[in-house]
């Protein structure tokens, strides 16, 4: 992967952001945070889901050499409780 390819997924991830930005912008707060039912439920945990998830990357991105340490301490702050015990359990099962 070149500079080029980076900064043009970077160009990428602006771009829909703000797609994503302005279609939610539209909404009322009944729309915004309406049961969807979806794995997000609504328009504004989708947004919350997005954010966390470009928090998690510029984190990793910023950590020049990530230890042990930091992987766990950022997968336990980043991933809810029981999707962790989940993945756990599925380890100790195979």
């Amino acid at each position: 992967m070149t500079k080029d390819d980076i900064q043009l997924l970077y160009e990428f991830d602006r771009w829909a952001n703000n797609r994503v930005l302005q279609a939610a912008s539209t909404l009322s707060a009944e729309e915004f945070t309406r049961d969807l039912g979806g794995s997000f439920r609504s328009v504004r945990d989708t947004l919350v889901h997005i954010v966390r998830c470009e928090e998690g990357w510029l984190t990793c991105w910023k950590e020049p050499s990530p230890s042990s340490t930091f992987v766990m301490d950022f997968w336990k702050r980043t991933t809810p409780y029981l999707v962790r015990m989940r993945f756990l359990t599925l380890l100790r099962c195979s």
